[in-house]
This record gives structure tokens, C-alpha cells and sequence, in this order.
């Protein structure tokens, strides 16, 4: 086992001292967009509105198909419900009522991400 381990290492600084090799003055950049890697547990979806009741707060998306898909997140001091930005929501500064959609962003895109067992644990702004 430790001869492996020397092995590894004595490779690993081999190929460091290959790569500093040379006095070249090309540069490389990488120009690759890192972009979110979707995966089983994340949707990407088109907010549409929302709706605020009492315990609860009812958000309203579509899908990529065009299906609707409700998300209802508890506002519930003792619930863990799923974490969403505050800017989905009307400002309640200059309201008498609960708030509903953001109108600024009603048409936005947004990504659920899911737990294993399906259920949002977070909604953020798609890049």
C-alpha cells in the first residue's frame, strides 16, 4: 500500500514539474459559460403568480410543456417550508392586504430544486 501511495505522489510531481517547463508566454483562457447542471432534482420554470393565504403562500409556475405547477411553501414560524426569495412577492410596504406576484417578476424564469423525494426545498432565479 505504500508503495502505491509513493508511486501517486511521485507522478503527481513529476507531471507539476512537466507543466512548469518552458518560459512561454502564451496564455490560455477558458472561455466556457459555466452553466447550472440540471439533474433529476431541479425544473426550470416560468413564474406566474402568487397567491398569500394564512400559514401558507401559494406559488404559481409553468413548466417547459406549458403544464402548471403549484408550489405551497408554509410561512409558518415552526415549519420548515422551502426557502424563496422575497422579491417573488408585491412589496407589503404600501399594501392594506396580503401581497401577491411581484408584477416586475410575473414572466421570469425560475429553478425548483427538489429533494430526493420530490418535494421544492428552494426556488432562485434562473440565470
Amino acid at each position: 500500500m505504500k508503495n502505491i501511495f509513493f508511486s501517486v505522489v511521485a507522478l503527481l510531481a513529476l507531471a507539476s514539474c512537466n507543466n512548469k517547463k518552458g518560459d512561454s508566454k502564451e496564455t490560455k483562457t477558458d472561455t466556457a459559460v459555466a452553466k447550472p447542471v440540471a439533474d433529476d432534482n431541479t425544473q426550470r420554470v416560468t413564474y406566474k403568480s402568487a397567491t398569500y393565504y394564512t400559514g401558507r403562500v401559494e406559488f404559481r409556475f409553468t413548466d417547459e410543456k406549458g403544464a402548471e405547477v403549484i408550489v405551497d411553501i408554509s410561512n409558518m414560524p415552526e415549519d420548515s417550508g422551502a426557502i424563496y426569495p422575497t422579491y417573488l412577492l408585491e412589496s407589503s410596504d404600501t399594501l392594506e392586504g396580503p401581497p401577491g406576484e411581484n408584477p416586475a417578476m410575473v414572466g421570469k424564469a425560475f429553478l425548483l430544486i427538489k429533494n430526493t423525494a420530490g418535494e421544492v426545498k428552494e426556488i432562485k432565479k434562473a440565470d
